[in-house]
């Protein structure tokens, strides 16, 4: 590829099917932006501020510009847009670091004067945001921004058909040297998007330019939780693509002394039909050599990658470049919309190990390792890789090997980090493994104030801590550094001050107040502080869920389910808020959908005994039987011995008198599965009396229960409530063991009274059974009455007790002299 200068093509027009692509390649930006700036120099104005000077200047030229045509000066203003934006990523993400500041290529707009620099940053923060502080020549994006954003300029012309694109790029770029989400960036970006992947738009790129538009929508989708968004445009660039991607298993090792196969899990890609890849070389290869090095697993047991058994069947896939660039996408899918546990690692890792096994772009690449880097760094084994790993990819940014154009090739199509964030990853994983000391470092020389207040806390520095704050408030202060403070000291006033510096557009302001009322549990007054932060800036899904949290707290209900609403409609992963969710519709007496919203939780968290015993609960309030059953199954496999007696009675009511349920079916017809968790349960808890006793009431119940072999069971399970019952000593002084005991004596007696029925032969014994067990308990009780001196309530529990059983003696001694004269 030939590159553009300002010599050879500044004003030229090249064909339409090549232009992105060639200006993507090439590495004479800043002699095109000097050549450009100095031709727009006679077009700026004397006053206003840098992006209004650009802005009107801009327009003037369009309109009066020296070239011959508008076409072409709309062009060259295209050029300058891109070469810009391209020369930031270049200062701040894929290195090495360009030989001319930005104030030489552009010094008819900035001058590299600290006031210059501050209007700059000042211009370029979003709803009172600050960029990043340490940005290598923000010029550059301010100016890409007055092309492609600010001043509403139509650049769209015959042979410009990717303009609308490149303002999606640079809204993107913007967002990541922001600290948070800005929800003015997202209101911005996804019309954008939502027009540039029109049918108008794309009718005249192929497939490969479709697929990669649809992979940087689907990053940005991801990003702001439009999750199912974001799905449908991986799909799309899937097909467009023509890919077969399919997780499967094959036989293989992954130790060193493994002596036999198991099933590996891998990725496996095939194509639907002949792979665009080689009829159209849109993104061509990098050598090898020019790429960032894969750091070996030199662990004692591990084998440094996958040995399958059949060595016919490769783990390596011939891919583009741009076909690494989508696994990567889905990759990074699966690590937002998965829970972090064990199957999800393994999933990332076989996309991974597919992207890694042939490599083709430097951007893919990078990006790759980066991600293995980020999973291997919660393995023991593998951590140790995982960091020397990160130290390679922070230290390749200033390598010079590879050229600037390979390193930009599909980087729009990666969402790589940019170089600060990679080494917060790298200094984040030194905190984990212990090395506080060299994080702090670091972070110090990033100015990443928040984890260095974190370190110095942990080293046991808090004066240092604040000593380091109050220092850079004394340089500069901004509304961040007054909010460090105030966590560190605890005081409120200090929010206050950065909520009036911010000129009450701070969001963290407000948000961290709110969390210091919330850690005080003073719930009303941390009400208005959240409130203030999410209408500032709504994409904070945590605050949405702090809000909710404090709405329950103080009986906010309604405000409570609204905030959960909205952090599951920003992050519906969030299973606490699901579940929150669910109390919340609970206590507004809204139990459908409270269970509805608990089976999303459940879905999201299948592990989490408390999820499950909400669930449990509504479900028996909503009348969901069968879930019931579920639940409690779930419940006894989380917890061991778990019974809910409360539950139990409920169900087994609802199945013996036939009750409906929700779907307006009789609960009689789960008698069997009912009769299989109780048979669960006495396995696990065998001294409950109330289980032993719900088992023979719902043994007994229905046509099956007045066999013969049934009424055998429920004698059996009410001798065993009875013991359970009368097991522990001193029952007699207890109101409600009393009552207990009373009652499932009464249930034994009438048990062995129907059994005699059913056995003649037998009923001598039984009867003689019955009367045995009451005169123990009424002996036990009468001796009670005459040892202690009982209230009056007490004594008329009692003697109510003793006139029951007493009855029943005298029923089951007349039953059995009758018996006995026969």
């Amino acid at each position: 590829m030939s590159c553009i200068t300002a010599e050879n093509n500044v004003g030229g027009i090249l064909p339409r099917s090549q232009f992105d692509e060639e200006l993507v390649a090439s590495e004479d930006y800043s002699n095109l932006l000097l050549k450009f700036c100095q031709r727009l120099q006679c077009h700026l104005p004397l006053e206003g501020n840098i992006s209004a000077r650009i802005s009107h200047g801009l327009k003037h030229y369009l309109e009066t510009g020296e070239l011959v045509s508008k076409s072409e000066r709309t062009q060259d203003v295209y050029q300058a847009g891109v070469a810009a934006l391209q020369l930031f990523i270049q200062c701040n993400w894929t290195g090495p670091p360009p030989g001319a500041a930005a104030s030489d290529n552009l010094h008819a707009l900035f001058t590299s004067t600290d006031k210059d620099k501050a209007e700059v940053m000042m211009l370029l923060s979003v709803d009172a945001e600050p960029v990043y502080e340490l940005l290598q020549y923000p010029e550059y994006l301010l100016f890409a921004r007055v092309v492609f954003i600010d001043s509403c300029l139509d650049l769209h012309t015959e042979h410009i058909q990717l303009c609308n694109w490149w303002a999606v790029r640079c809204l993107w770029v913007h967002q990541q040297v922001l600290d948070e989400r800005s929800a003015t960036l997202s209101k911005q970006l996804m019309p954008l998007i939502e027009r540039g992947l029109s049918r108008d738009a794309l009718q005249n790129s192929d497939n490969q330019r479709q697929a990669a538009l649809y992979i940087e929508a689907g990053y940005i989708c991801l990003y702001y939780f439009q999750y199912d968004q974001a799905r449908q445009n991986l799909t799309t660039a899937t097909n467009l693509l023509g890919l077969d991607i399919k997780l499967t298993g094959m036989p293989g090792k992954r130790t060193k002394f493994q002596t036999f196969d198991v099933s590996q899990l891998i990725l496996k890609v095939g194509y639907t039909g002949t792979s665009i890849a080689e009829e159209n070389k849109l993104y061509p290869e990098l050598d090898s050599k020019l790429l960032p090095r894969d750091v070996c697993l030199e662990d004692d047991t591990l084998l440094n990658q996958l040995q399958l058994t059949d060595g016919t069947q490769s783990l390596v896939t011939i891919l583009s470049g741009l076909e690494h660039a989508l696994l990567l996408a889905l990759c990074v899918q699966v690590q937002k919309t998965s829970p972090v546990d064990n199957l999800a690692s393994e999933e990332i890792g076989a996309y991974i190990s597919c992207v890694l096994s042939s490599p083709k772009c430097w951007a893919t690449h990078m990006m790759a390792l980066l991600l293995r880097s980020q999973i291997e760094s919660n393995s023991r084994r593998k951590v140790e890789r995982s960091m020397l790993q990160m130290q390679m990819l922070t230290d390749f940014y200033s390598e010079t090997a590879c050229p600037v154009s390979d390193r930009l090739r599909l980087f729009h199509a990666v969402c790589l980090p940019p170089r600060w964030a990679i080494e917060k990853e790298l200094a984040d994983l030194l905190v984990k493994l212990g090395v506080v000391s060299s994080a702090l470092e670091t972070y110090t020389r990033w100015q990443l104030w928040n984890e260095v207040i974190t370190c110095l806390q942990m080293l046991g520095r808090r004066e240092h801590a604040e000593k380091v704050v109050r220092e850079q408030l004394a340089i500069h202060e901004t509304p961040s550094l007054w909010c460090i403070l105030g966590d560190i000291t605890r005081d409120k006033q200090y929010y206050d001050k950065a909520w009036e510096l911010s000129g009450h557009k701070s969001a963290r302001a407000q948000r961290s107040l709110g969390y210091l009322y919330l850690a005080l549990k003073e719930y009303k007054e941390c009400l208005p502080c959240f409130q203030r932060s999410v209408e500032i800036n709504p994409l904070q899904s945590s605050v949405w869920f702090s809000l909710g949290c404090a709405g329950l707290f103080s009986g906010e209900l309604e405000l409570a389910a609204h905030s959960f609403r909205k952090c599951v409609g920003l992050d519906p992963e969030n299973f606490e808020a699901w579940n929150n969710l669910s109390s919340a519709y609970i206590k507004l007496k809204q139990k459908s959908r409270a269970h509805k919203t608990l089976q999303e939780s459940l879905r999201l968290n299948y592990e989490n005994w408390k999820v499950w015993e909400n669930y449990l609960v509504v479900s028996t309030d909503c009348g969901e039987f069968d879930e019931v059953l579920v639940a409690f199954h779930r419940l006894m496999d989380l917890k061991e011995k778990y019974v809910d007696i409360e539950i139990l009675q409920i169900l087994i009511g609802a199945i013996v008198d036939g009750v409906l349920d929700s779907q307006g079916e009789p609960a009689s017809k789960l008698k069997p599965k009912a009769l299989q968790l109780l048979g669960r349960i006495v396995s696990q808890v065998t001294n409950s009396a109330d289980v032993w006793s719900l088992y023979a009431k719902l043994t007994g119940s229905g046509e099956e229960g007045s066999l013969a072999d049934s009424r055998e069971k429920v004698l059996n399970y009410l001798q065993k409530a009875h013991r359970c019952a009368t097991v522990n000593s001193g029952w007699e002084k207890d109101s409600s063991s009393r009552s207990q005991v009373c009652k499932f004596t009464n249930q034994l007696v009438s048990a062995y009274t129907e059994h005699s029925n059913l056995k003649p032969q037998q009923s001598v014994q039984l009867l003689s059974s019955a009367k045995l067990i009451l005169k123990s308990i009424i002996s036990r009780l009468q001796l009670q009455q005459q040892q202690q001196c009982l209230s009056t309530e007490s004594n008329g529990e009692n003697l109510s007790c003793l006139s029951s059983l007493e009855e029943q003696l005298l029923v089951v001694s007349t039953r059995l002299e009758q018996v006995r004269n026969l």
